[in-house]
């Protein structure tokens, strides 16, 4: 489409010119005219966005003066204004834009000056000058009519289109590729010019009229310079000639003479016009006298350049010749001295019209297609022509060009014979100084295949002492076998290979080297190689050293009786006893266990098949055990890795112990493996199941620890036949972790309704997931409340997941499946951050609430994450909640399963700030020991301790108990659960500062937050009463 614009550019152009002169309704509208000059400056533009030139603010000034020539025209033609008026100065500034884009474009094709060029643009521009003072510039002087102003602004013009007229001329005398744009450009400041001198000429004989046929000049103007804009060549119009400068061809010196010539032709006219004929005579012999010197000049200038291309095809000859020479002496072999040659050849009949070139140094190529008494003369070293039908032939035959009239041979000597030629094919005779070249040519290509003959006899030599070194001590052995079979000759290396000297092996058979049980296979493979030429394929044999010891060996045999120079087969033997050996390894490793040895899961998975055949051909049941280790990655992460593999190990020598030599155990990756039982029931499943787990739970010593291992296992039977090895695998995967749903260090066996749950389990990941990223989980935040004055002191955000088919899923059901998945991570990144910005809100939406605060939980992945504490940070500068505001909650089951970790981690939380509660006090370790160790602000009593406290004396003693240590440590107390006004009475007679539950509030959305906030701090909360709970449990 690019490439062409400019064609439909004008095109469009043209129309709108058409439309301009003939449309009625439209003819003469200075609008149109208008549009016409802006679409130009749009074209320009637009190109210059498109090629990308080197001097693109050129072309933006070419723009910016077609621009302000449109404004003059809007000013001059809307305005009645006397001349000259501001539409003038518009007018007058389109030439300095202009000129300046000119001389832009000079100095990127001629960046080191050119002073011919500029000579030359000299003598046409003051010609041309010349014209313009005489005819327009003197007139308007001369006019007494004009006012000052008037006068100065009507010579501007033809001074202006002289400068244009100048720099233009230097533009297109200079060096600098001249394509499409550039034409087109030179029309478009011609056309320019060309309408303003008739424009002045008519302003001094009568006017001019819009809409008269001298737009038509200004509107080719336009729309030239437009297409020269968008044709891809404008590019060259800013870039430098590869060869710097023009030559003074004939059509330039005429350019120039006529430009010299406007002096005496306009002193002629003056005198003609005076009636003063000395002043025609003396003009006549001006011109006379000039052009007699100018046509010596011309003839010096041919003689000079018939001398300067002579020299430079000589120096192109000699460069020729030269790289030649060079290239020759890289080339080692006759195909790379013919190519060498070839290309020398045709770069030395470059200026030549209709030549083709061939060059062989391999005499049964061409000695066949040359005439008998063109060989001969070739043969005595003499270059000869050929011509007629005979140049026809020869040119055929070498493949030159067709049609050719002449084909000149030259001959190349190597060694004393025609031992090559160079072929040429042309249109005429060459000439003496180019079949001189193609001698020199010749002569070097001589040279050098001497010296690729010398140095491939030399070659072959050492070739030759070569192999007869390998032989001697190659690694191989080589046998050459008699046409009975017997060893006509070996190799002494048969000594270091096999053992056996080569005199005792010669004269026998090859058979009494063989192992006994390679003999008939051995004695097949060398009678088939008798009988076929060549060379077979191979084979592979044993080979008994003296010592007893067996070499396997492979054997390759070349059937060459019937070559003269051998009369015999040829038998190649290469010791292969470390590749079978490693051949055999990696055939181990493939289908086992680096770390443990065991089977692998695609030996195992063959082996499964396999069995699963036989069962079901001989009615036998097949059991698959599942088993996977049980806190695995803790040892991992504790010990380190050396530990695990240590353990792994380990774990793989009690399997083995466990189970009958028939069965197989294997490792399928990581901590997981499987047990494949042959002819089995599912009691004997299980009872296998129970001895592993016994096994493994005794304890095991690991970097200077006592640890027992649990395992979870999964069985699954088959004695069916439609089930495939893989199939079984998964049965057992699938019920492995129903064993780990149960608790974990036990077994389970599948049963098909594990199958479906599992895939609702997957199906609800994909659905969390999806939930994650679409906006379907929302936070419900419980009031926190000050027992004491019944203040709302802030908030805990619970997450809830709005399924699209399930209603709310409770927080219990899909909290551990995204702790699984790897997703509770961006699910904790959401609440928090959702969280924050909430409160945040409502902290300056709400009066009395400056202080809210916000409780969001923890999960154990997000503790053990790196960098969480930079995390919290920068949800807490994006949302700008004061990190007092914020307190975390842990389980104190999470946090003790990691004490080390979770210490240093909310630690370095709570130096930015945030506090921390420990979730569900007394429901794990219930310890008060290490309170005084842990980095938490405050204690959250579990719900179960509050449900009794009007129930069970205990649970209100260890209530009151909780509360008294945490307000000894300093530690601020939170109950859970609240859901009766007695309950909330105990409590804060206790000494709890803090509650939560339904007695005060359930989960609100936010819209509810944001309602009950705006009731002030001690409004009274909507109660909920305790059978509500299942709908927004927290």
């Amino acid at each position: 489409m690019r490439t062409r614009a400019w064609q439909l550019y004008l095109v469009i152009g043209s129309v709108g010119a058409l439309a301009y002169f003939f449309l009625p309704g439209v003819a003469g509208e200075g609008l149109v005219f208008n549009a016409l000059g802006l679409s130009a400056a749009a074209a320009v533009l637009v190109g210059a966005r498109w090629h990308r030139p080197g001097r693109s603010v050129a072309w933006c000034l070419f723009a910016a003066s077609q621009v302000l020539f449109v404004i003059g025209d809007l000013l001059y033609y809307t305005f009645d204004f006397p001349f000259p008026s501001l539409g003038d100065v518009f007018y007058l500034g389109t030439y300095p834009l202009l000129i300046a884009g000119l001389l832009i474009l000079v100095r990127g094709r001629s960046p080191g000056g050119d002073g011919a060029a500029l000579t030359d643009a000299l003598i046409i521009s003051t010609g041309m000058g010349l014209l313009g003072w005489l005819f327009l510039i003197v007139p308007y002087f001369r006019d007494a009519s004009l006012g000052e102003l008037e006068r100065v602004a009507s010579i501007a013009y033809p001074i202006m289109d002289v400068l244009v007229l100048a720099v233009f001329a230097r533009l297109a005398v200079g060096g600098g590729r001249r394509g499409t744009a550039f034409w087109l450009f030179g029309l478009s400041i011609a056309c320019l010019l060309v309408t303003d001198v008739i424009y002045g000429l008519s302003q001094l004989t009568g006017g001019y009229d819009l809409g008269g046929h001298l737009d038509a000049g200004w509107i080719a103007y336009y729309l030239l310079l437009g297409a020269a804009a968008l044709h891809p060549s404008m590019r060259a119009l800013s870039e430098p000639s590869p060869q710097h400068g023009r030559r003074l061809t004939v059509r330039r010196l005429a350019v120039l003479a006529c430009a010299s010539l406007v002096a005496p032709a306009v002193e002629a006219f003056v005198s003609v016009r005076d009636s003063s004929p000395d002043g025609v005579l003396v003009a006549l012999a001006s011109a006379a006298l000039f052009l007699l010197v100018l046509a010596r000049t011309g003839g010096l200038l041919r003689n000079l350049r018939t001398a300067v291309e002579r020299k430079e095809r000589a120096v192109t000859q000699e460069t020729t010749l030269r790289r030649a020479a060079a290239g020759l002496v890289a080339a080692v072999d006759r195909q790379a001295i013919a190519a060498v040659v070839e290309e020398a050849a045709r770069a030395l009949l470059a200026d030549l019209e209709g030549t083709g070139v061939r060059a062989s140094l391999a005499p049964p190529e061409f000695s066949g297609a040359l005439p008998g008494a063109a060989l001969e003369s070739l043969r005595m070293f003499a270059p000869v022509t050929l011509g007629g039908d005979e140049a026809s032939a020869v040119a055929a035959a070498f493949a030159l060009t067709d049609g050719a009239e002449v084909v000149t041979l030259v001959p190349v000597r190597v060694q004393g014979t025609l031992g090559g030629l160079v072929a040429a094919a042309s249109s005429a005779p060459l000439t003496g100084p180019v079949l001189e070249a193609l001698g020199s040519l010749a002569a070097q290509a001589a040279l050098a295949a001497d010296a690729a003959v010398l140095s491939e006899d030399l070659q072959r030599r050492r070739s030759e002492e070569r192999l007869g070194a390998l032989v001697l001590n190659s690694s191989d052995v080589i046998a050459v076998l008699a046409p009975d079979l017997t060893v006509r000759y070996v190799t002494p290396s048969v000594l270091r290979v096999l053992g056996h000297e080569p005199a005792a092996v010669a004269g026998g058979t090859p058979a009494r080297l063989w192992h006994s049980d390679d003999v008939g296979k051995g004695m097949a493979f060398l009678i088939e190689a008798a009988g076929r030429p060549g060379v077979g394929p191979p084979a592979e044999w044993r080979v008994a050293r003296p010592d007893g010891s067996l070499v396997d060996v492979e054997v390759v045999a070349n059937n060459l009786f019937d070559d003269d120079n051998v009369r015999g087969m040829v038998l190649t033997l290469r010791d292969v006893s470390e590749r079978k050996a490693f051949e055999s390894q990696l055939t181990h490793q493939a289908f086992h266990d680096a770390l443990t040895g065991l089977a692998n899961r695609p030996l195992f998975t063959d082996r499964a098949q396999h069995a699963l055949t036989v069962g079901h051909r001989s009615g036998g049941a097949v059991a698959v055990l599942f088993c996977d280790l049980d806190e695995f990655k803790t040892v991992n992460d504790s010990l380190g890795h050396a530990a695990g593999d240590d353990l792994l190990r380990i774990v793989a020598g009690r399997l083995q112990a466990c189970i009958r030599p028939g069965d197989t155990a294997a490792r399928l990756g990581g901590d997981e493996f499987a047990v494949l039982l042959e002819d089995v029931d599912a009691g004997g499943a299980q009872e296998v199941a129970d001895r592993i787990i016994a096994a493994l739970q005794v304890p095991t010593a690991l970097a200077g620890r006592e640890l027992p291992v649990h395992a979870s296992i999964g069985i699954a039977l088959s004695a069916a036949c439609d089930l495939t090895a893989d199939e079984l695998l998964r049965n057992a995967d699938v019920a492995m972790y129903a064993a780990k749903a149960e608790g974990k260090g036990r077994h389970a066996t599948f049963r098909a309704s594990m199958h479906t749950a599992l895939l609702d389990r997957l199906e609800m990941r994909a659905d969390l997931q999806h939930a994650l990223t679409s906006g379907g989980l929302r936070l419900h935040y419980q009031p926190i409340v000050e027992l004491a004055t019944g203040r709302v002191a802030g908030l805990e955000a619970l997450a809830r997941w709005e399924h699209p088919r399930h209603g709310l899923i409770n927080p219990d059901d899909f909290i551990p499946l995204a702790e699984e998945t790897g997703l509770i991570l961006p699910l904790g990144r959401w609440v928090l951050e959702q969280a924050c910005a909430s409160t945040r809100r409502w902290q300056q939406d709400h009066a009395g609430f400056a202080g809210l605060t916000v409780n969001v939980n923890l999960s154990a992945v997000q503790l053990q994450q790196p960098g969480f504490a930079r995390e919290v940070k920068a949800v807490l500068d994006r949302t700008g909640l004061d990190p007092r505001d914020l307190t975390l909650e842990i389980t104190e089951t999470v946090l003790m399963e990691n004490m080390a970790g979770s210490v240093g981690q909310l630690a370095e939380v709570r130096r930015l700030g945030v506090r921390v509660a420990i979730d569900d006090f007394g429901t794990g370790y219930s310890s008060f020991s290490y309170l005084r160790q842990l980095p938490v602000d405050t204690l959250k009593i579990a719900k179960e301790f509050v449900d009794g406290l009007s129930r069970r004396t205990e649970d209100e003693v260890l209530s009151r108990a909780m509360v008294e240590v945490a307000a000894n440590l300093g530690l601020d107390t939170v109950a859970e659960g609240i859901e009766m006004a007695e309950q909330a009475d105990l409590l804060r007679a206790m000494g709890c500062l803090y509650g939560q539950g339904y007695r005060f509030s359930r989960p609100l959305v936010p819209d509810d937050v944001d309602a009950l906030l705006s009731l002030g701090p001690f409004a009274s909360l909507p109660q909920s009463a305790p059978a509500a709970r299942s709908a927004a449990a927290a």
